[in-house]
């Protein structure tokens, strides 16, 4: 049997019975947003945990963007490896994609509207030089204020995407 999906189709992809199909089709290119509900990262497509997480993949979006305008209007994304922390923050939460590659989330910001990205390979840098889970993380190459201020971005971040999801 082949199955021809078009776009605009509506499906639902899920491991429950299904009573309605409903939801819209998105094309997801490298990224792979994931609700981490369980905790874990294992690559679901948005859409199967929506009823996890209550929201539709363009909700998200939408507030993730509104995240991204409100820290380049308040100038807390001083430099474009500022993406970084954002990256990590997100992978780190539980209700936020999770993206498996710099590229991915370059990708999906990009998707998203927001033209001036880091290169991956400036946000894989970054990666290397801190460790730890958020809040609580620790750098390799820079001073407790540089330090500080990289938490900040991440922690605002959160802080708009909460507000918004309230």
């Amino acid at each position: 049997m082949n199955i021809k999906i078009e776009p605009g189709s509506n499906i639902q992809i899920t491991d429950k019975p299904i009573v309605n199909v409903f939801g819209n089709v998105n094309i997801l290119k490298d990224y792979t947003p994931d609700c981490q509900t369980t905790g874990n990262s294992d690559n679901r497509c948005r859409n199967s945990c929506e009823e996890d997480c209550g929201d539709g993949v363009e909700d998200i979006g939408q507030r993730i963007r509104t995240c991204i305008d409100r820290l380049i209007e308040e100038k807390l994304i001083a430099h474009l490896y500022d993406y970084t922390w954002i990256l990590e923050v997100m992978n780190q939460t539980d209700g936020l994609p999770h993206f498996n590659t710099p590229q991915s989330f370059i990708i999906y910001m990009k998707d998203l509207g927001i033209e001036k990205m880091p290169s991956d390979s400036t946000i894989n840098k970054k990666q290397n030089v801190f460790s730890g889970t958020f809040p609580d993380w620790k750098f390799t190459n820079c001073d407790t204020t540089e330090a500080n201020r990289r938490i900040n971005v991440a922690k605002r971040f959160l802080n708009i995407y909460r507000k918004l999801t309230s």
